[in-house]
């Protein structure tokens, strides 16, 4: 019972981590495209 607690702890954190790293991404490239648009290069 405990282990199968443990896995579905972790499988929901690494869920959680690569939809905040993707999100993350995302932000980055929209600031990217937002100065590239406006002539400025980060």
């Amino acid at each position: 019972m405990v282990v199968l607690l443990n896995k579905m702890i972790s499988f929901y954190y690494i869920l959680f981590c690569s939809e905040y790293i993707r999100f993350l991404i995302f932000y980055i490239l929209q600031i990217n495209e937002f100065f590239i648009k406006n002539g400025v290069f980060v």
